[in-house]
């Protein structure tokens, strides 16, 4: 009873019968998941709209580089979710670099390489082509896309 006295706690109950679906969070999950979408979107055309090239082949490699560096991103994004990256620490190499996107694709190359690095050493190593590991084993020779 105590905890009715908390003005939180009577507008959480008042949700509860006047707007219920608000407190569902699969639509809280959804919407964030289409912003995220929206916003990855966005990213991969300013991204593939600095192609050093006009050729088709070259745009079409670009792209490539494009997506399989978004693809490590959300793959850090998400074993730091899980667990298999400490809490924050890709989110915090992002923080470090606003105002400086033209950079972060050197660190983030660099925080790459150090998961290829941990994810090759006993018990992470991979035992087939199909390995998460998989994912960031391949380095590119030419640059990588920067965001600026």
């Amino acid at each position: 009873m105590q905890d009715l006295r908390s003005p939180d706690i009577r507008e959480r109950l008042k949700t509860v019968w006047t707007e219920p679906l608000s407190l569902d969070p699969a639509k809280h999950a959804a919407e964030v998941t289409q912003e995220i979408a929206a916003f990855l979107a966005k990213m991969t055309l300013t991204m593939e709209r600095r192609a050093p090239a006009d050729t088709p082949e070259a745009k079409a490699e670009w792209a490539y580089k494009v997506s399989k560096f978004l693809m490590r991103c959300i793959f850090a994004m998400f074993a730091e979710d899980i667990g298999l990256l400490p809490q924050g620490g890709f989110l915090k190499l992002i923080e470090l670099h606003k105002g400086k996107a033209n950079r972060f694709h050197l660190a983030a190359s660099d925080f790459f390489d150090t998961m290829i690095r941990a994810a090759m050493r006993p018990p992470f190593r991979p035992t087939s082509k199909n390995s998460t590991a998989a994912c960031f084993a391949k380095r590119s020779a030419s640059r990588s896309p920067r965001m600026s």
